[in-house]
């Protein structure tokens, strides 16, 4: 009979603990997340047709007849921050933002103004390939490789960070990002 009694008890407290959390309010544990965006500009270099010898780039040619390249915008990382209040959120999501912007820039610099870097590695991770390989398909795939990087190749012009933005969050994390964990 006891054990019965027990059961029961430990079933009520368990479902009266479950309903004390469904109807809590939800305001009184969000905490706020403050997030912002990291994006790079970088602009691609004129590049040459091997097949028609003229200039080709995603630059467009003003009425002077010189060539102004477009900025490619890239988002580096959204970045979240969550705190006590908004006010925490904020100064917290703050302070990182400049080593943010430092990584990306430094990102958008391996991936864009290392020419060299580029078709070394991929040479370095194509090496088991490139054994198995004939001249002619080595050949082949080391200029497609040499093209490849080229097309990528350009000049890092400027990071920014997007306007910090805050909610309430009742859920936890929100995104689930790397950042966010820290």
């Amino acid at each position: 009979m006891k054990q019965c009694f027990y059961r029961v008890s430990s079933l009520v407290i368990s479902v009266f603990c479950v309903l004390s959390i469904a109807f809590s309010p939800l305001a009184a544990n969000a905490a706020p997340v403050c997030s912002s965006g990291i994006s790079y500009f970088w602009v691609p270099e004129l590049t040459t047709s091997p097949v028609a010898g003229k200039g080709k780039s995603p630059a467009s040619e003003n009425k002077e007849g010189e060539s102004q390249a477009t900025e490619l915008k890239v988002l580096y990382d959204n970045v979240q921050r969550k705190g006590s209040s908004e006010e925490v959120s904020r100064g917290l999501l703050s302070g990182i933002l400049e080593d943010k912007k430092s990584e990306a820039l430094k990102s958008c610099r391996e991936l864009h103004e290392n020419l060299s870097g580029c078709i070394s590695g991929k040479f370095v991770s194509m090496a088991p390939v490139l054994r198995q390989l004939d001249f002619e398909a080595r050949k082949q795939l080391e200029a497609s490789i040499a093209l490849d990087c080229k097309k990528n190749s350009g000049r890092c012009v400027k990071v920014e960070a997007s306007e910090i933005q805050c909610s309430d969050d009742a859920s936890g994390e929100s995104g689930g990002g790397e950042a966010s964990k820290e």
